[in-house]
This record gives C-alpha cells, sequence and structure tokens, in this order.
C-alpha cells in the first residue's frame, strides 16, 4: 500500500509537471503566433474583465483563443486521456490523481467562462434556440457559416463536456472499485450511495466518451471543409475565409468598451490566481 502511495505522489507530480509544460508551451506558441500582429486601438474595441483584445491582420486573421482557454484545452486532453486509459486498466491511484487534476480545471473553466476572454466567456458562444436551428438550416444547405469563437452547436457541445466532467469528478469523490480505492468523501456518505454514485460515474464516462468522439468527427468534418479548427487553438489565431456570423455587440453581450491596447500578459495572470484557487479549493475538498 505504501508502495501504491509513492507511485500516486510520484504520478500527481508528472501530471501537474506535465501541465505547466503545456502552459509554458503555450506561452511561447502565442509569442510566435501572434508576431506581426497588430492590436488596433479602435473606441469601439471590446474587453472583458481580466481580458484580452483582438490582434488582427487586415481582417483575414484574428486572435480568438486566448493562452488560458489553450492552456486549459490542452491540459485537459492529457487529463482526461490519463483518466480514461487508467480507470479502463485498473491503475485506481492515477486516476484519482487525474481525476483531482480535471476537478481543478473545470473549476477553472466556470470561473474563466465568467471573467475570461471575449471568445471564452459563456455569454458569448451559448446561443438561444434559434439560432441553433438556424445554423442546422443553413448545413442542410450546404452552408458552412463561420463564426470567430464556437459555433452555435459547437458551444453547446462545450457546455455538454463540461458538465459531463463535473458530474465525473464530483461522483468520483464519493465513488469505490469495490477493492481498495475509495474515493475521498466516501466516508460521509453510506456505502449503497457510494455504489450508486460509482455506477453514474461508469455511465457518464461512457456518455463522456461519445461526446469526444462526437468533437473527434466534427474535427475532421470541418478540416474537410478546408477549415481547421485545430490550429487556432494551438496559435490563437484564426483564419477568417468568409462573412462572420454571431458575433455582434448585442449577440455576444459584451459591454466596456474600451480604446487603448490591453496588455495579454494581465489575462495571463488572473488565469494563474483562478487557476491556483481552484488547485487550492480541491485540494482542501479532498482531504477532509
Amino acid at each position: 500500500h505504501d508502495d501504491y502511495s509513492i507511485l500516486a505522489r510520484a504520478s500527481g507530480q508528472v501530471i501537474y509537471i506535465v501541465t505547466c509544460a503545456k502552459m509554458i508551451n503555450s506561452t511561447i506558441i502565442w509569442t510566435r503566433g501572434t508576431r506581426g500582429l497588430e492590436y488596433p486601438k479602435m473606441d469601439n474595441e471590446l474587453k472583458a474583465p481580466f481580458g484580452e483584445t483582438e490582434p488582427s491582420d487586415d481582417g483575414r486573421r484574428t486572435y480568438v483563443w486566448d493562452l488560458p482557454v489553450r492552456a486549459f484545452h490542452w491540459s485537459l486532453v492529457i487529463l482526461v486521456t490519463t483518466s480514461l486509459v487508467t480507470g479502463k486498466t485498473g491503475h485506481m491511484d492515477i486516476h484519482q490523481l487525474s481525476g483531482f487534476g480535471v476537478l481543478t480545471l473545470v473549476i477553472f473553466r466556470l470561473i474563466w467562462g465568467v471573467v475570461g476572454g471575449r471568445h471564452a466567456r459563456f455569454n458569448s458562444f451559448l446561443r438561444g434556440p434559434m439560432a441553433v436551428i438556424d445554423y442546422l438550416k443553413r448545413h442542410m444547405r450546404g452552408e458552412i457559416p463561420q463564426f470567430l469563437g464556437h459555433n452555435p452547436m459547437g458551444g453547446w457541445s462545450v457546455a455538454v463536456m463540461i458538465g459531463l466532467l463535473a458530474l465525473q469528478t464530483a461522483t468520483g469523490l464519493f465513488g469505490n472499485d469495490d477493492i481498495l480505492v475509495e474515493g475521498p468523501l466516501m466516508q460521509f456518505i453510506e456505502r449503497e450511495t457510494s455504489d450508486y454514485l460509482t455506477w453514474m460515474h461508469y455511465l457518464s464516462s461512457n456518455a463522456l466518451m461519445a461526446v469526444i468522439a462526437l468533437h473527434l468527427s466534427a474535427i475532421a468534418f470541418y478540416r474537410m471543409k478546408g477549415e481547421s479548427l485545430v490550429k487556432p487553438m494551438i496559435t490563437g489565431i484564426k483564419e477568417i475565409q468568409q462573412e462572420i456570423h454571431g458575433d455582434t455587440e448585442e449577440e455576444t453581450d459584451n459591454g466596456g468598451k474600451v480604446g487603448p491596447e490591453i496588455n495579454p500578459r494581465g489575462n495571463v495572470l488572473a488565469a494563474l490566481i483562478i487557476f491556483a484557487v481552484a488547485a487550492g479549493i480541491v485540494t482542501y475538498v479532498v482531504n477532509l
């Protein structure tokens, strides 16, 4: 058991080191990717709380995904993959630690979805049912409308994925593997309740894999149509190929107009503070 504890701690350190490395790597990519782009000083430029402005180059290349969103995305890819693989192979100590990491990222994203950059905010991509229906109708007519941030379907798939991840991590805190490993909060509930939550944990993991498969299919579909969804999530820069839909001030509810250029490093600092708070919350909960 002591050997497992040592392995679990070491694995946890590796996971956090990889996460930090991805954030540093994203910083380097962001610096290279935005080289040569201008930060326009416009009276109608929009700013989110702790948010960045959007640099652009003649309207064809636009900065969309801020560094915290990109770091969150690729860190989540690593941790969710680790969780799914270790859950199937029975390495439950590592599975628990990666789950704690996912929970930290989920809490961070929920906060960043309110105070983050323009396209990171939930109110910029969670559109009403009519927008979703109109988007589907356009597809049925053979049109592929382009959005700066998430399209109406993509926005709701993000919300569903975050919801499933929240359900996964919450049920995992109370679950058990019926052998050795128990969730850190199982001690506060009855065994029967824990078994039920474990079943929910397993069921939601299947739903999560289905959503991930749908997400990957959408990436492949748009790639065949000539639009890469992966590259902007690496560089932060999106190539504008046609008229942009759904990016007006009224639809995104941005508010707060500013004129001067905003230093994007402030965005990263705020994100690091929020991430530290999220990590603190998770650390406190799992050690109750």
